[in-house]
């Protein structure tokens, strides 16, 4: 049969498919990172001693969508880091996260991965950064877990620098998410740098180092620096981003690159209509049923050409699609994955 998924979804799809797939693996294999389907420049390879060891800067996080506040603080520490040392090789590691301490990620208020990763390469590539840069997936909530799996990925690290939001950082130093004493962790913990994004009147640089010098003995303090976003990156979360955009209201507080934003608009971004939400359920969930019965990716393209058009037409098969969904339940896509299954074959 021939594959005619609509164009604009299909990578949505290999990506989704790429990102269960490493999801099976972690269950098996406990914290990891993988990359995903693409790297930058398309010529690097991370292979042991074929470069020399770098800097490795990371930030991991949703990136629902990504932001210029993102690209703004990455530039910032590519600047401190090369003012401190000009000749060390930086790479750029931007992680997905499918794992957060205290969240819960949900395809309902939440994009595919899919749609992030794309968004990441036209900042990124938009962006024209003369480093390395690699989209990775991670299931690691802690960072004194990340610092493990970063370890264990890449052959070529000479440092690990993490760049993050305060309200992250004080998770990293929250003893509720340790077993041992904070004090007995500190080692493990500040293997890597932090930088801090903070900004004047919201976290300032001098509640930043009131902060570090209450929390952290003085020989810890050169491990962590204050990032200063500017005045014009209002800090509103993600989800307030998101809000704005479903109502497709664009101002200056929605702090998108006009690349991403173009691409947001064309792919109808944060829609939230019955139909949509749905076409998201059943996208995330064949591929989940199709694995699970390890059946191949162009099943799962071959089932998808048939259901989403159905789902397109059908208002009560959506409702009853998202009820299930938020009750944790699919039979109905079950049901139907097994018909269109024996369809195809």
């Amino acid at each position: 049969m021939e594959i005619s998924l609509h164009k604009k979804l299909e990578n949505v799809i290999q990506v989704e498919w790429k990102a269960q797939e490493l999801q099976k693996q972690f269950e098996k294999s406990g914290p990891l990172i993988k990359p995903l389907i693409r790297m930058f420049p398309k010529d690097i390879h991370l292979e042991k001693g074929s470069v020399p060891p770098s800097n490795y800067l990371i930030i991991q996080g949703s990136f629902d969508p990504p932001t210029l506040p993102h690209l703004d603080l990455l530039l910032k520490a590519i600047d401190l880091c090369l003012s401190k040392n000009p000749s060390e090789p930086i790479k750029v590691v931007i992680l997905l996260s499918l794992s957060h301490v205290d969240k819960k990620l949900n395809v309902l208020d939440r994009s595919l991965l899919g749609y992030r990763v794309e968004m990441l390469e036209v900042l990124f590539n938009s962006s024209k950064l003369p480093y390395p840069i690699t989209i990775g997936l991670s299931n690691v909530a802690r960072y004194i877990d990340l610092i493990k799996a970063v370890q264990h990925f890449f052959n070529d690290i000479k440092k690990i620098s993490f760049i993050m939001g305060m309200d992250v950082f004080k998770k990293v130093l929250d003893p509720i998410y340790y077993i041992k004493p904070l004090e007995d962790v500190f080692p493990k913990i500040f293997e890597a740098d932090y930088f801090i994004a903070g900004r004047e009147g919201v976290f300032s640089e001098d509640d930043f180092y009131f902060f570090v010098q209450d929390k952290l003995p003085d020989y810890l303090l050169e491990k962590v620096h204050f990032l200063s976003l500017p005045n014009q990156f209002k800090l509103i979360n993600a989800s307030q981003i998101r809000d704005y955009l479903s109502k497709k209201q664009v101002n200056e507080e929605v702090n998108v690159h006009p690349d991403v934003l173009e691409y947001l608009k064309k792919h109808n971004m944060y829609q939230t209509t019955p139909e949509w939400q749905a076409t998201k359920i059943a996208i995330q969930t064949v591929i989940q049923l199709t694995l699970e019965a390890e059946k191949n990716q162009i099943a799962a393209i071959k089932i998808l050409n048939h259901f989403l058009p159905i789902i397109k037409s059908d208002e009560i098969l959506q409702q009853k699609l998202i009820k299930e969904y938020q009750l944790e339940e699919k039979k109905e896509i079950i049901e139907r994955w097994n018909q269109l299954s024996k369809l195809i074959s």
